[in-house]
């Protein structure tokens, strides 16, 4: 009886991490390193391979906002396969690498990227959003690997306080919160304000200048894009649960027989 207990308990617990695997291994990440650098200095940000479960391909999309330069991409050393350089080092860059014959099941480094940032560069945190078609990171048997993309944050200090710009000084002001911040999209180091005709926001997605009614900085961000983000449904818990709940009842049911039958 109890070798039939302990098989049972055995197919529970197989079930269980058959529903969620993510129980038994760490999800692959993709992870971008965020340094702190001033205005005018050179820099390196890597994009690492974590719990790498084997890839044979992947095609990455990198964005910067105008103050990082970039300067140079260099793929990692061990990735074996073959690599292709961007056509141009303007944001958005493009990061290719296949190895068709050859499964790369390291953590590696997959790329580093030498940056230079403005000494104009606006002071506060600089995203780099590094993404990819799901269709474009896969392993061998062509099925897609989802990698978590975390990191990419570059704080720079010491450069100027706010966008320098022309433009900046004619920008129609708008009040859109307490402070009367004024959002502006800065390209480089050129600012422009994008409002309509009633003064509404009509922008997209770049580096956003927050500005209070005396023109000192509040803030800069950029919204280029968000991470993707690594949840379990709902309902693979509540089958867990379900699950674990009938082995517990079937254990007491089998208990309660076998001491009747030893009363008897």
């Amino acid at each position: 009886m109890k070798k039939l207990i302990t098989v049972f308990l055995a197919m529970v617990l197989a079930a269980v991490m058959g529903i969620c695997p993510a129980f038994a291994a760490s999800a692959p990440e993709m992870a971008i390193t965020s340094p702190a650098v001033k205005g005018g200095e050179d820099f390196d940000v890597t994009i690492s391979l974590k719990n790498n479960p084997g890839i044979i391909s992947a095609k990455l999309i990198v964005k910067f906002d105008g103050d990082l330069t970039l300067k140079k991409v260099s793929y990692g050393k061990n990735l074996g396969g073959t690599s292709q350089q961007p056509q141009s080092l303007n944001s958005p860059v493009t990061l290719n690498w296949v190895s068709p014959t050859k499964e790369l099941k390291s953590d590696e480094v997959f790329a580093t990227l030498s940056f230079t940032a403005s000494n104009k560069a606006a002071n506060g945190e600089h995203k780099i959003e590094v993404s990819y078609n799901p269709d474009d990171v896969f392993d061998m048997s062509e099925k897609n690997v989802d990698f978590k993309v975390t990191g990419g944050v570059v704080t720079v200090s010491g450069g100027s306080s706010k966008a320098v710009s022309s433009a900046a000084a004619d920008t129609k002001k708008t009040d859109t919160s307490s402070e009367e911040a004024t959002e502006k999209k800065s390209t480089g180091d050129e600012t422009t304000a994008y409002y309509d005709g009633d003064g509404n926001y009509t922008g997209g997605e770049e580096v956003l200048e927050f500005e209070d009614k005396d023109g000192n900085p509040i803030s800069s961000e950029i919204t280029v894009g968000e991470d993707k983000k690594d949840t379990t449904p709902i309902w693979v818990f509540s089958v867990v649960a379900a699950l674990l709940i009938v082995a517990i009842v079937a254990i007491i049911i089998v208990k309660k027989k076998t001491d009747k039958k030893t009363e008897e």
